[in-house]
């Protein structure tokens, strides 16, 4: 008897139930609920790099137990990987065996927000849920400058840098998150839109910009959250 028949016939016989051995490999020829299905413990999680939901495939309808199950994140990275699975370098991607007709990993939220499609797949099917990672904001920010007193020479440069902070949770700040820097003159009260900047924060929650001055005086520099404007934070910079 050929060999490769024999090949054949032997993955005829694990498929089992299915009509023939390529029905996995034929999404044509099944629903797609029939095969395999995913849910998410949590549909929404905060986008802060530590909150985290189950994830759990079953299969269905007379796919057979033990087929590889392919999970799949746009957003955010699986934890907990089992010891029959394997993890892509990025973890955004693991594989492992359904045991009992169920596959489950954990999906961790990453500090960018949006919403994640979390995929499971078996054969040539895949199913999709959606996650939430939902904006963190900040309860404190601190505003710090390399300098305190430059000449007013439109040269002379000031570092402003920004901490965004949680006093009580864990976990960081979303990422890019906008940062309004506004000037006036410490004196008048006067705005100096000249001075005034914008940036986003990075995945540490840190947010960087720069000023000079050609306007000689003391300005007070104002940074705070775009939209949350109860959180501020204030220094003192003399041009000269």
């Amino acid at each position: 008897m050929n060999s490769n028949w024999l090949v054949l016939m032997s993955a005829c016989i694990f498929v089992g139930l299915f009509s023939s051995c390529s029905e996995l490999d034929d999404p044509t020829k099944l629903d797609l609920n029939e095969v395999i299905t995913v849910q998410t413990k949590k549909t929404v999680l905060s986008a802060n790099g530590l909150d985290t939901t189950a994830v759990t495939a079953e299969l269905t309808g007379d796919t057979p137990d033990g087929q590889l199950v392919t999970f799949k994140t746009d957003i955010g990275s699986f934890a907990g990987i089992p010891s029959n699975g394997t993890a892509s370098n990025n973890s955004t991607s693991i594989s492992l065996n359904a045991n009992a007709r169920e596959a489950s990993v954990f999906l961790i939220s990453g500090i960018e927000e949006g919403t994640a499609t979390v995929s499971a797949s078996v054969g040539n099917f895949t199913n999709i849920s959606e996650v939430i990672f939902q904006r963190v904001n900040p309860d404190r920010i601190v505003l710090t400058s390399n300098r305190t007193e430059v000449p007013a020479d439109g040269n002379s440069t000031v570092a402003l840098t920004v901490n965004l902070l949680l006093s009580n949770a864990l976990g960081t700040v979303t990422e890019k998150t906008r940062i309004l820097f506004r000037a006036e003159n410490d004196s008048t009260g006067q705005s100096v839109p000249a001075l005034d900047r914008v940036a986003l924060s990075d995945n540490q929650g840190v947010a960087t910009t720069s000023i000079t001055g050609t306007q000689q005086g003391r300005m007070r520099i104002i940074s705070t959250v775009d939209g949350l404007n109860n959180l501020a934070d204030t220094i003192l910079v003399q041009f000269n």
